[in-house]
């Protein structure tokens, strides 16, 4: 059976109709029949699926986006600031544990310290409501018109498309295709911006206050780039190849309620309940070889995150005891700065 994929070029609208289908019309993905139960091309790779998606952003969407993305910044930048203040208050205990400040000058400090966390919280809390809000709506507002240019590019098509593909594929390859492009747009893009500004500043912190020990500790980051990167990427085709089982398990079950009567007449009830089975054994196996990809890594994550720490301990010690350290509370900051790095 002939493989098709919907376009404008399929279209039997009169001119006028052909005339105002834009540019977008063009670009929707819908592809899901397959040839002789042989594999589907590979789609294209790299940001530009993702980035076409953008098209459906209007100028409002993208204001509220920008706000989002300085929201996203201020969040993730507030976090190594804390650490700062951290060492504050071990400096503080250690000046009262030498004698050379008295109680109630420590309490003071203390009593100030804590007022700093506590506006850092608030305008943390305030950034991150305000980046989800912007990025969660935009999200919705893009993949309700791509869901609606899906359907107009759906209905275009003549008789000779829908006989080539399963009735129940098209509706299920829209529904889980739309979730993720939602997560794409929302709440992803959200976490890797401020994750970005925390290490961003996080560098930028260290390394104006003691790059010596910021270079040492910073020699663990490239393994976990490196690991990290790799497996984001291989568990990203598998969770591809888990939607497409779920898809073409879904399109045939409701192939199947479609024509229940013919299906209980020919008793084809055992035969296609297997091939269900099997479409979902399919996905539990892709998703089984997920696991041993996380496992590996945070399990990298980790082992470099403490890594740092370790280093981080062993040279400012050695720093602080050759005077390029001021205080206790200094090796305590850069050791956190490490964590956050990560």
């Amino acid at each position: 059976m002939e493989k098709r994929v919907i376009d404008d070029k399929d279209s039997l609208s009169p001119p006028a109709e052909a005339d105002r289908v834009n540019e977008i019309d063009k670009d929707v993905i819908v592809n899901v029949s397959q040839k002789d139960g042989e594999n589907e091309e590979k789609k294209n790779v790299g940001l530009s699926p993702y980035l076409r998606v953008w098209r459906y952003f209007t100028p409002f969407d993208y204001a509220l986006r920008v706000c989002g993305f300085l929201a996203a910044c201020g969040a993730g930048a507030a976090l190594p600031l804390m650490t700062i203040i951290f060492g504050h208050l071990v400096d503080d205990f250690n000046s009262w544990g030498i004698g050379a400040s008295s109680s109630r000058e420590m309490l003071d400090s203390i009593s100030q310290n804590a007022l700093y966390f506590l506006y850092l919280f608030i305008a943390k809390f305030c950034l991150v409501f305000i980046n989800t809000f912007c990025f969660r709506i935009t999200a919705i507002r893009a993949t309700k018109a791509l869901r609606q240019d899906f359907i107009r590019a759906l209905i275009r098509q003549d008789i000779a498309y829908f006989d080539s593909c399963s009735p129940g594929t098209v509706a299920t390859t829209i529904s889980n295709n739309a979730d993720v492009v939602e997560n794409g747009l929302s709440e992803k893009v959200g976490v890797t911006f401020q994750g970005l500004a925390m290490l961003t500043s996080a560098f930028i912190v260290a390394f104006t206050q003691q790059w010596k020990l910021t270079l040492v500790t910073a020699t663990t980051l490239p393994l976990a780039v490196i690991i990290v990167g790799i497996t984001i990427v291989v568990d990203t085709r598998l969770e591809a190849n888990i939607l497409k089982a779920y898809a073409t398990a879904g399109g045939l079950v409701e192939e199947a309620m479609a024509t229940v009567r013919i299906v209980t007449a020919f008793d084809a009830s055992k035969k296609l309940r297997k091939k269900y089975d099997s479409y979902l054994e399919t996905a539990k196996e892709y998703g089984v070889k997920k696991g041993p990809i996380l496992g590996v890594q945070y399990s990298t994550e980790f082992f470099a995150m403490y890594c740092a720490y370790a280093l981080a301990w062993f040279y400012g010690v050695r720093l602080l005891l050759g005077g390029d350290l001021k205080s206790g509370g200094d090796v305590l900051t850069y050791a956190s700065r490490s964590f956050f790095a990560r």
